[in-house]
């Protein structure tokens, strides 16, 4: 593939069966969450690849368009950017293309985004796959029926994926923010058909866990992550995609200490020793264990710490 296409979206090429991709089928979407939903989505566009002998693309968007269309409100997010890559690849694409959507993408018309994703020299599309309730294009004016006739008039195949439903209710990324926010982490976990998990890498903190209280913890920079409510959980943490440690998991602001406004996502890791610093850590939250409160001294909370870890390890056995 040439480089004209992806300086446009401040990307470099991707390399396949040891060069340059040129045939490819492409799907398009968000993809936050790549729940099942979406992975039938890159099921779709794997078979089409197979099909035309083409590398499968799934095209996704970053910052997510909600953010650029409505910033006073913009989407908490259910998976990073590389996580999102990740599961992307492990659903079956070969590439994927992140494009910086901006508000000039935004106003684009269907067509004239068509034209400039699709009509680039060195890249040949032979088939598009994306979720049956697509929208894109100024004012989101195109859809899975403008692509449709898109792909036939350019001789491509087309796909579009009936929504997933779990009983009566749809999976989308929506619905599972709001499962999240609301603590329903199991059904969260139904609707992603995997555990739920918080990432991130581990920053610096204010040393009082492992200086006063005696017990260290990882502190996580949530980003723009949805987040289940403040409180204490039971919790699996993966450290680095190896190593795996029960922990004790705080959302929130830590009421017992005069440390501001900003919600902190704090893990204390049992039977670890080491240093944790900028190291990637996942968090599997497996029980709601008890709400944050405030104590009247650090003995108290250092009981109640003591408690807390009882009642991981009994959570995580289980």
């Amino acid at each position: 593939m040439t480089d004209t296409f992806f300086p446009i979206y401040g990307m470099t090429p991707g390399r396949f069966a040891g060069g340059p991709f040129r045939r490819f089928a492409v799907a398009f979407g968000v993809f936050d969450g790549v729940h099942p939903g979406h992975r039938k989505v890159i099921g779709a566009l794997r078979n089409m690849a197979q099909k035309h002998h083409a590398a499968a693309l799934a095209v996704t968007f970053d910052p997510h368009p909600r953010a650029v269309l409505a910033p006073q409100d913009p989407p908490k997010l259910i998976l990073t950017l590389p996580d999102r890559i990740r599961r992307l690849r492990q659903a079956g694409a070969d590439e994927v293309l992140v494009i910086p959507f901006s508000a000039e993408i935004a106003r684009l018309e269907p067509v004239e985004f068509l034209d400039k994703f699709f009509f680039c020299p060195g890249m040949e599309i032979v088939g598009i796959a994306v979720g049956e309730n697509f929208r894109f294009g100024n004012k989101g004016a195109g859809n899975a029926e403008t692509l449709r006739q898109f792909a036939a008039a350019h001789k491509m195949d087309f796909a579009a994926v009936p929504i997933e439903q779990y009983g009566q209710e749809v999976v989308s990324s929506s619905a599972i923010r709001r499962l999240i926010a609301s603590g329903r982490l199991d059904e969260a976990s139904r609707f992603l058909q995997e555990r739920y998990v918080i990432t991130g890498t581990v920053t610096q903190g204010v040393h009082y866990a492992s200086t006063a209280l005696e017990t260290p913890t990882a502190n996580l920079d949530p980003g723009n992550l949805v987040l289940p409510p403040d409180g204490v959980y039971a919790a699996v943490a993966e450290l680095e995609s190896e190593q795996r440690y029960p922990a004790v998991v705080n959302i929130g602001l830590s009421p017992s200490f005069a440390w501001g406004g900003r919600r902190r996502v704090e893990a204390h890791l049992l039977h670890f020793h080491g240093t944790l610093y900028g190291k990637k850590l996942s968090l599997e939250l497996r029980k709601f264990l008890r709400s944050e409160r405030i104590f009247p001294d650090g003995e108290a909370l250092k009981k109640q710490i003591a408690l807390d870890i009882d009642a991981v390890s009994a959570a995580v056995a289980q």
